[in-house]
This record gives C-alpha cells, structure tokens and sequence, in this order.
C-alpha cells in the first residue's frame, strides 16, 4: 500500500494493491473516515477490465502537473499497471501508451518507486523483479527464477525508454524483493539498496547522476504528508514525503529533486500535515535544506 494526497485536498488517501482481486482506493474525508472509490476513479482493474496480482505500488508526479500519479507491479505473464491523474478526481491507465507494459510482461515485479536517477527534473521509475518458483519448468512454466530488475527513464511526454541493461549492475538478473533509496554518499544523487530472497543485498551506488544540478529537503518532526513544490525557471516540481518504495521497504524521507542545468530554485513552497505552509525564494541549488511545520 501507499500514501497519498491524490486529489491535492490537504489529506493523505490510501492505495492498496491486492492480489487476484480488485485493488482499493480510500479517499481521505477529512474528518477521520475514508470512503472506497478505487472502481469509480479507473484503479481497481486494468484499462481491459481484469483484475491483476498487485505485489508493489507508489505514488509519483510523472509529468509534473502537481497531480499524484500511480504504478502498480503485477505477477508473470502480466504487464505492470500506470496510471496518470488527470486533475479532474479520475485516472487513466497509461501503461500502453507510455512504453512500459510490454516489457514487464515476463517479470514478477515487486517494489517500485518514482526516483530522478539523472537529476533532469523529470521523475523515472524503478521496479524490482523475480520470481517465486526456483522450479518453473518443473511446474510448466515459462520465465527464470533471477529476473533483471527494471529502470525506466522519462522522456518527458509521458512515455518511457527502458535503460537498466545501460546502467551497470542495475541489469543483473536476481531474485529481487524490497528496494529503497537514499543518497547514501551525500553526492547529490540517488543510490538504490535493493534486497534479494535467498541472497545478499544490493546497494546500488549512482555514479554520474549528479552531472545536473539538485536540491534536497529534510523534514524535521512528523513529516509524513509534507508536500514540497520546487519552481525553476523552466520546471515546476511536486513531491511528497510517505511511503514510497511499494513493498516492504521504506526509503529515505529526505525529498530529492533534480534541477537540470538551473543554478537556483526561483520559488520553494512548503505545505506540512498540519497545514501550515512555507516559502523561500531564490535558493541555491546542490545543498540539502532543513525545513520544519513545528
């Protein structure tokens, strides 16, 4: 499941992936209840109408409109699911159009997050994949029980261009589950530690992301639901702090964007779970910035 304030209300909605049946949708009321919409708003099933094997999902602006979009991983023999948010309370599954379908078909994925490996602005995705079975000719299956894991990079127009096999030992066929990042090194880009059934841990040093500009937030205190919009001259970016990694995993609550070639950030605006907001104006960018609701 996932956190998220999709309909940018000032509440956190729920999204849980299940497995062989319809997936939930809990819209937050504001007042302590939540109401299930998933059928209604485009989530429970696929842009066909089936019902999926959800293992991960998380949240994350993918063309920066400020609106929380969605991936979900599914079993074998299946695509993985995205959905965009179209502003309006509904979602379109994307996964077709945005190139991310027909390759994730022979893969079990498992966790996924939205991350900017390459500090261009733009939010790309990252899905650990491998099977259940050791055994799958046995029981008559096709596909290997060590899969490579995915990373697919944002052209910017709402589709993607799939580059693991590019990126060194991101391609390496394992057995993967969790996954989560962090920028370990404090380099100024995103490293991956992504855990193994049966096998030892990965971590994942990025080596060559911080060739673009970044601007990364601390949230002191209850920082869960924090939103941070960071504006530049050509860009205008939206994350929020929760639980971003999909399945059994946590990363980091630092907030991270890449910032392209831009020396500064013209306007940072804050908003925290208790409402308060926050701006700051004309902020140099490569350093890590403390901000608190308290």
């Amino acid at each position: 499941m996932t956190w998220g304030d999709y309909d940018n209300d000032g509440d956190l909605d729920i999204y849980v992936a299940n497995d062989s049946t319809e997936n939930f949708f809990y819209q937050n009321n504001g007042d302590g209840t939540f109401e299930e919409i998933g059928f209604m708003i485009g989530l429970a099933v696929s842009e066909d109408g089936n019902v999926k094997n959800g293992m991960g999902t998380a949240f994350g602006d993918l063309d920066n409109d400020g609106w929380l979009d969605l991936i979900v991983t599914n079993y074998a023999d299946q695509t993985n699911a995205l959905y965009r948010n179209d502003g309006d309370g509904f979602f379109t599954d994307i996964t077709r159009m945005s190139r991310t379908g027909e390759i994730s078909f022979p893969y079990l994925g498992w966790a996924t997050f939205f991350f900017d490996y390459d500090n261009d602005g733009l939010q790309d995705l990252y899905i650990a994949n491998g099977h259940l079975h050791e055994n799958l000719a046995v029981l008559g299956q096709e596909g290997t029980y060590p899969q490579p894991d995915l990373i697919f990079k944002n052209n910017g127009d709402s589709s993607f261009t799939e580059i693991a096999n590019q990126l060194g030992d991101a391609y390496l066929p394992t057995v993967s589950r969790g996954a989560a990042w962090a920028d370990y090194d404090l380099d100024g880009d995103v490293d991956m530690v992504v855990t193994n059934s049966n096998g030892r841990p990965r971590l994942l040093r990025n080596d060559g992301g911080n060739e673009n500009h970044w601007i990364s937030f601390s949230v002191a205190g209850i920082a869960i639901g924090t939103r941070i919009t960071v504006q530049t001259s050509n860009m205008l970016q939206t994350k929020e702090v929760g639980n971003q990694s999909g399945y059994l995993s946590q990363s980091e609550k630092h907030l991270h964007f890449g910032i392209g070639s831009a020396k500064q950030v013209d306007l940072i605006t804050v908003r925290y779970p208790n409402g308060k907001m926050q701006q700051l104006s004309q902020v140099k960018t490569n350093q890590t910035l403390q901000v608190s609701g308290d």
